[in-house]
């Protein structure tokens, strides 16, 4: 492959995983990385993932998801026999798998396959029942719905892919997109395709070495875990945040997997032939998935959410100033009851459904307030916060402010002509 260094490291360190892992805490959890390469038609991802599984070095299994679906991966029911039929995932077992058109997948069978990846475990509950680990390796490659030049970044384009929810961000280790002007078109057509860096014989002996390792001959250095929370605290403040959970409160696990992976790929042994871990190899990490992020995008999809989900006291007296007392009202029974349909809300701030969402119209479009089909009406982070200054800077309770009133022009009215008539 020529250029692309990270998507080289990735699938070195992903061939370069083992199992199973200690962490800091002396618990034993999942070693073996799942790698995602995203992005344009052809730039090389399912090809470099071909030539390590299936066709130079034939090292696990290589399956396409458009034409195998779910029981190419997982399993199938021989009815005739009564017997299971295992797919790769078990099939390759404490191996690996290349799996190419994992947007393909779609209803069930991302939800089998997203079972599967977190229990690490194939089971069936149909007309024969089993169950078979599938402690995999795996390298999936997928093309988002446009090419990446179409969005403002590659973490907008995971936004938009269905295969992607909350939980599947975390469940996977390294994410590296492909772009179609990635490498210059010289470099491409100039390459050399000379011999590989290492004999097939080698190479593959030092991942089936890899593959072997089990917990205890993982060993941590002496300054190791101070680095690893130090380096996870730095990345999180860094690049953590709701909408893209690549980085969550579970990051020093993944980073973990991560840095052992490194110390593998590097050969960092003892005397003894077992793994030895160290602190500089956490910073080796840490800048490597730096550059993953800011290749993604990561940084940029933060200060951008953050700033649509920022409401300012400027912004928040313009709001003040343009709602009317029932809307303001309508924010808190909101924030006290979410999600609440609009004839909950009517019923308790004695409005018509009509009416209700008449009023919530404006709170939408300044995204005070998310309604959903059949869910009724949630709040938002901007939400949490109009609120919190609604009764930080003008004391309201229950839709009605503290002394003078509210700011908002019924309000206004209401303080005027009361003041009048006193």
């Amino acid at each position: 492959m020529v250029g692309r260094p990270d998507a080289r490291t990735a699938l070195q360190l992903t061939a370069h995983s083992p199992t199973r892992i200690p962490t800091i805490t002396g618990d034993i959890v999942r070693g073996s990385l799942r790698t995602g390469f995203f992005g344009d038609g052809g730039t090389y991802k399912s090809e470099q993932v071909k030539d390590l599984t299936k066709d130079h070095y034939r090292l696990g299994g290589f399956v396409n998801a458009e034409n195998s679906g779910r029981t190419g991966l997982t399993y199938t029911i021989d009815n005739d026999k009564k017997v299971i039929e295992w797919g790769a995932l078990v099939l390759n077992d404490k191996g690996l798998v290349g799996i190419d058109g994992l947007n393909e997948l779609h209803g069930d069978e991302l939800t089998e396959i997203r079972e599967v990846l977190s229990d690490q475990e194939v089971q069936v509950n149909r007309s024969v029942q089993g169950s078979a680990p599938a402690r995999t390796r795996v390298i999936g490659c997928w093309n988002p719905p446009k090419q990446l030049m179409n969005y403002e970044n590659p973490a907008k384009a995971l936004q938009e892919m269905q295969m992607f929810s909350g939980p599947d961000y975390r469940r996977w280790d390294i994410l590296v997109p492909f772009r179609d002007d990635d490498v210059d078109k010289e470099d491409i057509h100039y390459r050399d395709d000379g011999e590989k860096p290492y004999s097939e014989d080698f190479y593959k002996k030092h991942v089936k070495w890899a593959w072997n390792l089990t917990p205890a001959d993982i060993q941590f250095g002496s300054q190791f875990e101070s680095e690893l929370k130090t380096q996870s605290l730095n990345i999180a403040n860094s690049f953590e945040f709701s909408k893209l959970p690549i980085v969550s409160g579970a990051f020093r696990e993944k980073l973990t997997r991560l840095v052992v992976s490194w110390a593998v790929l590097k050969h960092s042994v003892t005397e003894d032939g077992n793994v030895l871990v160290k602190a500089e190899h956490v910073k080796q990490t840490k800048g490597f998935f730096e550059d993953l992020m800011k290749d993604l995008g990561v940084s940029d999809a933060k200060a951008d959410f953050q700033e649509k989900n920022t409401l300012t006291e400027d912004e928040f007296e313009e709001l003040m100033d343009e709602y009317s007392e029932d809307q303001i009202e309508l924010l808190e029974v909101v924030h006290d009851n979410h999600p609440i349909s609009s004839s909950e809300i009517g019923s308790e701030m004695d409005l018509s459904n009509r009416s209700v969402k008449e009023k919530w119209s404006d709170l939408k479009s300044d995204d005070l307030l998310r309604v959903k089909s059949g869910k009724g009406a949630t709040t938002t982070p901007r939400t949490i916060q109009f609120i919190k200054l609604l009764h930080e800077v003008h004391g309201f309770t229950n839709g009605t402010s503290k002394g003078e009133g509210g700011n908002s022009k019924d309000n206004d009215e209401n303080s005027s002509d009361s003041g009048e008539n006193s």
